[in-house]
């Protein structure tokens, strides 16, 4: 939340970083949310 309030030039000064959701799911899907997409969509 804090990148709506601060703006980038601030939270680059104080060491903070804002990564997109989008990047996150890039990352985390490959990791475990596609194998547990398929496991939980998978047919009994």
């Amino acid at each position: 939340m804090f990148q709506l309030v601060k703006n980038k030039e601030a939270r680059r000064g104080d060491g903070e970083h804002y990564t997109s959701e989008t990047n996150i799911l890039k990352t985390l899907g490959p990791l475990f949310l596609d194998e547990a997409r398929r496991i939980t969509i998978a047919p009994a």
